[in-house]
C-alpha cells in the first residue's frame, strides 16, 4: 500500500469533500498514516486554529513524524489496508453518549457471566462491547445519511 496523506486547508468550507467532525477552535488539518512495510497500525491527525495552515512541507514533516512513530509499534499492531472497512458515522455528540456509555456495558455483561471468569474473559467482553457499539453507530450513521428509511 501505498501512503496517503491528506490536509484540509479550512474544515468549515462546506465543499470539503470529506465529511468529519471538527473541534470548536480547530480551522484546518493534516493526517499521514502510520505505516510500515505497507501494513498500517493508524494515523497521525494533527489540527490547527488557523486556515490554510498546513502547506505541502508540512504535509511532508508530518509524514516524517509518522515514520518516527511507527517505530514505538510492534509488528502485530500493524494490519493490511483491505481489513480497513470505512463507514460514516453520526455526529462526535451522538458517538460520545455511546461510548460514556462503555464501562457500564462492560460492568452489565461481565456481572451477567459465570462467576470467577479471568480477565481474559473480561478483555472478551470488552471486545464484544466494543462491537456491539460499533454496529449500533454505523447503523445510526446509516440512518442520518438517508433520513428517509
Amino acid at each position: 500500500m501505498q501512503r496517503h496523506s491528506i490536509m484540509v486547508s479550512d474544515v468549515h468550507d462546506p465543499h470539503t469533500i470529506m465529511p468529519f467532525y471538527s473541534q470548536e477552535h480547530e480551522y484546518s488539518c493534516a493526517a499521514a498514516p502510520i505505516m510500515r512495510g505497507g501494513k498500517v497500525a493508524g494515523a497521525l491527525i494533527v489540527s490547527c486554529r488557523a486556515t490554510h495552515f498546513f502547506t505541502e512541507e508540512k504535509l511532508i514533516l508530518l509524514e516524517r513524524y509518522a515514520d518516527l512513530i511507527q517505530m514505538a509499534f510492534y509488528d502485530a499492531d500493524f494490519f493490511d489496508a483491505s481489513r480497513i472497512e470505512l463507514a460514516i458515522l453520526p455526529d462526535w455528540k451522538t458517538q460520545n453518549t455511546y461510548f460514556s456509555s462503555f464501562r457500564q456495558r462492560v460492568s452489565d455483561e461481565y456481572k451477567q457471566s459465570l462467576p470467577g471468569q479471568s480477565m481474559q474473559e473480561l478483555t472478551t467482553i470488552e471486545t464484544r462491547v466494543r462491537q456491539a457499539l460499533e454496529k449500533e453507530l454505523i447503523q445510526l450513521g446509516m440512518l442520518s445519511k438517508n433520513p428517509s428509511s
